[in-house]
Order: structure tokens, then C-alpha cells, then sequence
């Protein structure tokens, strides 16, 4: 395979690590060059089973792949049955099904701007973009709300009980009820690159 791994997500029992590959012109799956079909897809997810040691490729959609790799982010459910991955130069949001391995739906949203993170729980998709972090209700499609940090995001982490959202920021970090975006508290880290996960029972 050829393209620009952009995130790699691992399941949440540990047995199965997704990754989100971009910008694909002439790439092609084994089963495209068997069954003597084209492909051309521009952004997918490879699935990659550690256990039982096979791999297969879920095809993202246009415009998935078709903007900066950056643009792009991915995040797992906590029960590990849905995959979400969000372009927000375009806007949209793909939720892919685990066990069926395949786009269940996509859905639109309005564009942002910047290095895109993304976090979830059972009923909320969190992306953050620029300053901007976008709360999505997974139980009702197409309502969401945004709440602004005071820098660039540069990490989303829920806690494990999912009342606080941890903010990667420029120098710090900041946490947040994950239900109005009201900063609760922000710790100094300086020369902070990202944040990726949580250490200890916070």
C-alpha cells in the first residue's frame, strides 16, 4: 500500500490497531487487482487484527483524502464498535462499523480550520480544529455545539468517568466539562506538542 499514515487508533480490548492513511491516486487493494476492478480512492482506514494476524481496507468516501492530511482525525467509541473518522476541511464525518468493517454513514457539518483531534464517548464525538472544539450528539444526528479554548488544540483526552475533557493547548493543558466546553482547570506544560492519552486516574 501506498499513502500517508496519518493516526493510528488501537481497539479498546487491545487486539485490533486502525490506520488512517490519506492521499492515495493510484492506490489499489489486493482484492481491486484480483477481481480486475479500478481503484482510485484517496483516504482509508487499514485494520489490522494483532492477534489473528489479518488486515483489510475500509475505503473512505470523496472528500476523504482530497484536503491536507491534517485536516483529518480518527477516534474509537469506548465498547469498540464504531470508528469515527472527521475531514474538517470538508466538514464531514464518517462513523464505520467494526465488526462489519464499512461506512455505516457519513454526515455533514460546517468546515474548520487546522490540525484536526477528535475524542468520543457512548454519545458524544468531540473534534477540535484551530481554537474550536465541536461536541456532536451520537444519539441525534446533526446537533452539535462549538465552545473556543484559548490556543490552537493540539490533543483531546476524555477521563475514563467522561466528566472532563482534557484540552492539549500551546504550553498547557486545560480540562473542560465535556457538556458546555466551561474550563474547570489548566496546568502549565511548557513546550507541550500533544497530547495523545492519560496517565494514572485522571
Amino acid at each position: 500500500m501506498r499513502g500517508d499514515g496519518r493516526q493510528a487508533v488501537l481497539s479498546p480490548d487491545r487486539t485490533t490497531l486502525y490506520t488512517l492513511y490519506t492521499h492515495q491516486p493510484d492506490h489499489r487493494h489486493t482484492r481491486d487487482v484480483v477481481s480486475g476492478r479500478p481503484g482510485n480512492v484517496h483516504a482509508f482506514v487499514h485494520t489490522l487484527h494483532l492477534g489473528e494476524r489479518w488486515a483489510y481496507c475500509i475505503d473512505l468516501p470523496h472528500p476523504f483524502g482530497a484536503a491536507a492530511a491534517i485536516g483529518h482525525a480518527m477516534t474509537i467509541s469506548p465498547d469498540g464498535g464504531r470508528l469515527f473518522v472527521a475531514d474538517v476541511t470538508s466538514g464531514t464525518i464518517a462513523e464505520i462499523d467494526t465488526e462489519a468493517l464499512a461506512v455505516r454513514r457519513t454526515d455533514a457539518q460546517p468546515r474548520g480550520v487546522g490540525t484536526a483531534h477528535a475524542a468520543a464517548d457512548s454519545d458524544r464525538l468531540f473534534i477540535g480544529a484551530g481554537t474550536v472544539v465541536r461536541t456532536t450528539d451520537l444519539t441525534r444526528p446533526g446537533r452539535s455545539a462549538d465552545w473556543r479554548v484559548r490556543e490552537p488544540v493540539s490533543g483531546l483526552v476524555l477521563s475514563r468517568d467522561g466528566r472532563r475533557l482534557y484540552v492539549g493547548q500551546k504550553g498547557g493543558v486545560s480540562w473542560h466539562d465535556p457538556g458546555t466546553g466551561t474550563e474547570l482547570g489548566r496546568v502549565a506544560v511548557p513546550r507541550l506538542v500533544g497530547v495523545h492519552g492519560l496517565a494514572g486516574p485522571a
